[in-house]
């Protein structure tokens, strides 16, 4: 059982390491307005009255848009890679197997009786 919850632990890591690694970061083109061909990440609905403006905004959206793409990135890569080493350790632990020693009976006489004393 604990060999199969390993393996479940580290498909999961696997799995998040391989989201994290394909997630999709955006490109750093600047599109103004939402008209013009290009990357729509930072394409805005409506001119806003100068370029500059339209700039400014398109940059701002496109900077938050990558900087939440990449710590999307590294948050699955080092939460998968977290996750894989506890189930890769947790596969390793579950090989030892505890020897059961039997207990041992103390004997009072061993000990010495109560009722004798050295005098």
């Amino acid at each position: 059982m604990k060999k199969i919850c390993s393996i479940f632990v580290i498909a999961i890591g696997i799995t998040l390491f391989v989201i994290g690694y394909t997630t999709k970061i955006p490109s750093k083109n600047l599109t103004t307005f939402s008209i013009l061909e290009g990357d729509k990440y930072s394409a805005i609905d409506e001119y806003v009255g100068g370029d500059a403006y339209n700039y400014i905004i398109g940059a701002s959206l496109v900077s938050g848009k990558i900087a939440a793409a990449k710590i999307e990135r590294v948050i699955f890569i080092s939460t998968g890679s977290l996750i894989f080493s506890i189930g890769i350790i947790g596969f390793a632990f579950s090989f030892k197997t505890k020897e059961k020693k039997p207990k041992e009976k103390k004997d009072v006489g061993e000990q010495g009786d109560l009722s004798q004393t050295n005098e």
